[in-house]
């Protein structure tokens, strides 16, 4: 079985990507240019990593993370209103491994086997080498769901790299998740496996670089109706998410899934050391009020151990992709806390 050495999603014509954000973020020009400009370098972890870079390159650095088959673009607007109130930072929003215009792992076992490929470990490093790439001492990170918990390993693993983290939308345990056993499960590891086998070629091997909108009948659907959504947010935005998630690979889409399905870091989370702020959204139903609560308990320790400090926000009323919703409110908290990680005053949600 052969790959081809790259993924590259198909793309909508610039002009439908340009009038996407347009109605999403409400501005013209910067927000074309950014959608259009990103840059892609090779790291030593073997992944062409596609980026935005914002800001003057002078200050601290800042590197956005996103969630489950999301992209650059779903920290876009947030990213530019931080850089509108701290211009001299140095901003990236990083498309991961398997997602946007970012490559894929390729080899047989990948294929054969994506959870292998798609670990956390595996996406932290992609951003340590990315770190390095970019001659970046340490940096804070910003991470939404799946790029929270990427973030957790990060600060885990790598704290002398991390000056803080931001996790919203986060959860310290997804091994008994309902949005990931009860609800994505079901569909990804069940229903598409087969659908797919009703046509030539293997599970999940032929299906590795394949998107889901392509392979899958009834996926592009499933997409828009039940995964790409927030309410609030322009429709516009959201058929440019659900397009992009349509494209991302199969193989993303299992290997991620298959390793929420063993994700358990409260434990580890007792010894975090780099200081944290949390985001929550009261109608985030992905990772709601007891995951919260549990990650509390564990930062609590740890605060309480001497080893870190933290502050937990809550908003009143957007879902699981709060930074869709409300991207300025998101940047203003995250400015707000750059300026003393750890002890900054945070307006009420």
């Amino acid at each position: 079985m052969q790959h081809s050495p790259r993924h590259k999603p198909a793309r909508l014509p610039m002009l439908a990507l340009t009038a996407a954000i347009v109605a999403y973020c409400g501005t013209g020009d910067v927000h074309a240019a950014n959608a259009g400009g990103k840059k892609t370098t090779r790291l030593a972890t073997g992944i062409d990593m596609a980026y935005l870079e914002l800001g003057m390159g002078e200050g601290e650095a800042v590197v956005f993370l996103h969630g489950y088959t999301d992209s650059a673009l779903s920290f876009l607007a947030t990213a530019e209103a931080l850089q509108r109130r701290h211009p001299g930072l140095d901003i990236y929003v990083l498309d991961q491994r398997g997602h946007g215009d970012s490559s894929m792992p390729m080899g047989e076992a990948c294929a054969a086997h994506p959870e292998s490929c798609f670990t956390l470990r595996q996406m932290a490093e992609d951003v340590v080498a990315f770190m390095d790439d970019r001659k970046l001492a340490r940096a804070h990170v910003v991470g939404h769901s799946l790029g929270s918990m990427v973030a957790q390993e990060l600060a885990l693993a790598w704290p002398e790299r991390i000056g803080s983290v931001v996790l919203l939308g986060t959860t310290g345990d997804t091994t008994r998740n309902a949005a990931v056993t009860g609800f994505l499960a079901p569909e990804i590891e069940e229903r598409w496996k087969v659908e797919f086998r009703a046509r030539p070629g293997q599970w999940p091997q032929d299906a590795y670089l394949l998107g889901p909108g392509e392979a899958i009948d009834g996926a592009d659907a499933w997409i828009a109706g039940q995964w790409a959504v927030e309410a609030g947010v322009a429709p516009a935005f959201l058929q440019e998410t659900a397009r992009i998630a349509g494209a991302t690979p199969i193989g993303t889409w299992l290997g991620v899934l298959r390793n929420l399905s063993a994700f358990s870091n409260n434990e580890r989370l007792q010894q975090l050391t780099v200081p944290a702020l949390v985001l929550w959204a009261t109608g985030d139903e992905a990772f709601p009020e007891a995951d919260q609560a549990a990650v509390r308990g564990a930062l609590d320790a740890a605060a309480a151990a001497g080893r870190t400090r933290y502050l937990f926000k809550t908003y009143q009323g957007p879902g699981h992709n709060t930074q869709w919703a409300i991207p300025e409110a998101v940047a203003a908290d995250i400015a707000a806390w750059l300026q003393h990680p750890g002890q900054a005053s945070l307006p009420p949600g």
